[in-house]
């Protein structure tokens, strides 16, 4: 990949390598070592500004979703991505140069962990072989593709490439998009062979042999401190790129079309109709004036208002239109949208709108039938046209109401006979009743006793002699309610004789199965006393059922 316009941190860095580069050709001292200190020290400093730097474009694309939502999203995620991906390689930098003072300075691990901050305390620091043998393979070049070096190589290659993969994603779009990244070239990762190398060291047209081979620890350590900027480097220019690209998803609009928003186009007589009015995609440097009256057209998409008129308020970038609806009927209205054009002439847009002003009108319908039923909780759904669900409030004549969040409202009936529910409004005036509703109230009804599901007829003994027990069960009936049986009494003729025997709950006893075990096919089986127990804890006498034996 080409080089690229080089930013001035890439000259910077570039400088740094040629130094680097300078002291690697002279047979140094330990004095003169000490310049890789410096140059050392310096790099890390600029680590730390990229990385300042990062957190902030970072944090900007944060406030950009907070501000506009989904669509900004993509680039949230390819920075999280790219944070990623520089943390893992520059983290496996830092722990190649952990094990280089290691391996070579003959530290353990956590004196490792500091010296690799600070190699002014390394004292191996001239050490031309140990880096070699480590990073190189000793220096064959025949090992190369198993060295430490190559696998640094590769890794960068596979950061260049998904950094720069980042722009292929859907949601992510650039302006100029391949010139834009074309300029970035290789993000200043440069790990191309030398097709030229010196004719005395051959092996150095490798990149691994050019950066490592022969060099003193110290000047190991700051070209791997100086690859950990590269990689910085090339996390501040994409970040960059992907901060620019919220902007250059950002529509830029040609039509203005005016938005008219009602709180609701149906009105209660002596409450306000209120509606929003605004451009769809209106200037934020700029309020549009807003006017309401008669207009005419002068032009072209020329228009001027005409006799009397209002000018409404505006609130970010929205007009307020409030009118007390004083008489029934519909409504009409509408006015002109001015707005200051690029070249500062005035664009007025005209709009029109209805509303319709209405006697209250009262609505309460039960949410299961027509109805109330003692001893439970009946839903019912109370609402009046034009005001909201937490304006509305209601009494009733016979038990209580209460208001329900799942529901609306809940009336649980005192006794049988009548209720009726009234229905009041909160207005600016205070609480105004709207109207009532009356209801019929109810005992709830008498379940029905069943045996594998049925309520007589003929049945096979192998059929009785599995089921557990009697059920009471509602039929035809919207309410989900549940009926217990306390009791019943199980009689046949066996014999000649009655026989009969009784239980306390639902459940067959022993006895009473013998007794279907012992008559005789075609005999009669009668369940009956039966009484079971509903919601409303009252004692109740269910028929009889008879089953022929089969």
């Amino acid at each position: 990949m080409g080089h690229g316009k080089e930013t001035p941190r890439q000259k910077m860095i570039g400088m740094m390598y040629l130094v680097l580069t300078a002291l690697l050709a002279l047979n140094v001292s330990k004095s003169v070592l000490n310049a890789f200190l410096i140059v050392d020290n310096g790099l890390h400093s600029t680590n730390e500004s990229f990385e300042r730097k990062i957190n902030y474009i970072y944090n900007e694309i944060d406030n950009q979703v907070l501000m506009k939502g989904d669509k900004v999203k993509p680039a949230q995620k390819a920075g999280k991505d790219a944070f990623k991906w520089t943390n893992e390689i520059y983290e496996y930098i830092e722990d190649l140069k952990k094990e280089l003072i290691v391996h070579v300075d003959k530290k353990d691990e956590a004196a490792a962990d500091t010296l690799a901050e600070n190699i002014k305390y390394v004292e191996a620091k001239d050490n031309y072989d140990g880096p070699t043998h480590l990073l190189l393979s000793g220096g064959d070049v025949n090992k190369l593709e198993n060295s430490k070096a190559r696998e640094l190589r590769k890794k960068l290659d596979e950061y260049r490439e998904n950094l720069i993969s980042l722009f292929d994603r859907d949601g992510i779009v650039l302006i100029n998009e391949k010139k834009e990244i074309e300029k970035m070239g290789d993000l200043g990762i440069d790990t191309r062979d030398d097709p030229n190398p010196d004719q005395d060291n051959p092996d150095e047209r490798h990149w691994e042999f050019k950066k490592f081979y022969h060099a003193p620890l110290w000047a190991v350590l700051t070209i791997l401190t100086q690859i950990q900027s590269e990689v910085l480097n090339a996390e501040s220019l994409v970040a960059e790129k992907l901060l620019s690209s919220i902007g250059a998803r950002e529509f830029k609009f040609n039509k203005l079309d005016p938005t008219i928003i009602p709180k609701s186009n149906y009105v209660i007589k002596g409450n306000e109709y209120v509606a929003e009015v605004f451009l769809a995609a209106f200037d934020s440097t700029q309020a549009p004036e807003i006017y309401v009256g008669d207009y005419k057209k002068t032009g072209e998409g020329s228009y001027e208002m005409t006799g009397n008129y209002t000018t409404l308020p505006i609130e970010k970038g929205r007009g307020i239109y409030k009118v007390r609806g004083s008489r029934i009927g519909d409504k009409k209205w509408g006015g002109l949208i001015s707005l200051t054009a690029p070249d500062g002439s005035k664009k007025s847009y005209p709009f029109s709108e209805e509303y319709t002003v209405a006697e209250a009108n009262l609505v309460v319908s039960p949410t299961k039938m027509n109805v109330f039923y003692m001893a439970i909780p009946n839903p019912v759904d109370i609402s009046v046209p034009g005001y909201a669900p937490n304006e509305i409030s209601a009494t009733i004549s016979n038990g209580k109401i209460s208001k329900d969040r799942s529901v609306g409202f809940v009336v649980k009936p005192q006794k049988p006979g009548k209720a009726i529910i009234t229905v009041y409004a909160q207005t600016e005036g205070g609480r105004k009743p709207i109207g009532t509703k009356e209801f019929r109230v109810k005992p709830l009804p008498t379940p029905v006793a069943k045996v594998a599901g049925k309520t007589g007829g003929n049945i096979r003994r192998s059929t009785l002699k599995v089921q557990n027990g009697v059920i009471a069960e509602l039929e035809d009936f919207l309410f989900d309610l549940s009926y217990r049986v306390t009791k019943f009494t199980v009689s046949t003729t066996i014999g000649g004789y009655t026989a009969e025997e009784s239980a306390k709950g639902n459940k067959f006893t022993p006895k009473q199965k013998k007794l279907f075990q012992n008559a005789k096919r075609g005999s009669r089986i009668y369940i009956q006393d039966i009484v079971a127990i509903g919601p409303d804890k009252i004692p109740k006498e269910l028929p009889t059922i008879s089953f022929k034996l089969k």
